[in-house]
């Protein structure tokens, strides 16, 4: 009878000692699973926290975008403004070289203007009307599409890659005139 009760007494402990292996078992695989899960909240948190980094840099550039946008707005308005006082407000026509007499001034440039093969005097009343022979004369608001100036003696456009430091220069001026005349004749001046 002895070893009915020891064989019993073994028995329930090695049943005791396979629940508590069970248990430890599921203690550490609860555990195991609480990190993972830790972990994935984890690195969700630092996807979120990417993402709403994200959006604070969107917004951020919009607002540049949108101060950027205002201020374009600002400037085509000024510009708008600005021709419509040029539109209520026209400059007159110069007269015409043809009519126009030479100033006394203008004939400091005919030594200039005799140097190239075309008529010196009309020349000298297209400069009178384009400048009124001041070579510090630019037309800031002349619009050729592409740029806008016009520089000079005779009003050389901006069309022509020209400088307002080199067209300021009466013998640059001329000799660039004078390629444009070469092309086009006198009609290359609206004075003419």
């Amino acid at each position: 009878m002895k070893v009915k009760i020891l064989t019993a007494v073994l028995m329930v402990i090695s049943g005791l000692i396979i629940t508590v292996t069970v248990l430890n078992q599921a203690r550490i695989d609860m555990q195991l699973k609480n990190q993972t899960q830790q972990s994935e909240v984890e690195q969700l948190n630092t996807e979120l926290e990417t993402k709403d980094n994200k959006i604070k840099e969107l917004k951020n550039k919009n607002k540049s975008k949108s101060k950027t946008i205002d201020k374009q707005n600002k400037r085509i308005e000024k510009l708008s403004d600005d021709l419509q006082a040029k539109i209520s407000n026209p400059t007159p026509e110069p007269q015409s070289a043809h009519t126009q007499p030479v100033a006394s001034s203008c004939d400091d440039y005919r030594p200039l203007l005799e140097k190239y093969n075309w008529n010196v005097d009309t020349m000298l009343r297209i400069m009178q009307a384009e400048s009124g022979c001041n070579p510090n004369n630019h037309n800031l608001g002349d619009n050729h599409g592409v740029c806008q100036g016009s520089y000079g003696l005779l009003q050389i456009g901006c069309v022509h890659g020209v400088t307002i430091a080199d067209m300021s220069i009466p013998s640059k001026n001329i000799a660039k005139a004078f390629q444009i005349y070469s092309g086009q004749g006198y009609n290359a001046w609206s004075t003419y």
